[in-house]
């Protein structure tokens, strides 16, 4: 079953995860801390966020492989012009 998973999805995203299969210690994704004060109440808040950056077509792909769909958030991250990509996956859950 394996084997016919990695014959029918092929890409960048389809090698890591041969690699990962394939390896003693499975591969992580670092995350990184985002922090910033509140303007409304003055207090600090957090946001945990996974680091990197993820082209559409290769966001498609890995939505694929994890068998949901790539949607984009309505609102640009706080300071910029991008948004942010999401998995929908078919519990709903992002």
């Amino acid at each position: 079953m394996q084997q016919n998973w990695l014959d029918a999805n092929t890409g960048p995203y389809a090698d890591l995860m041969r690699y990962n299969l394939n390896q003693s210690e499975p591969l992580q994704i670092d995350a990184v801390d985002v922090r910033w004060i509140n303007g409304n109440n003055g207090k600090p808040e957090a946001l945990t966020r996974a680091v990197g950056t993820i082209s559409q077509a290769s966001g498609r792909q890995l939505a694929q492989l994890m068998g949901g769909t790539l949607v984009q958030s309505p609102f640009d991250i706080y300071g910029s012009s991008q948004k942010d990509q999401y998995i929908r996956m078919p519990n709903g859950q992002m």
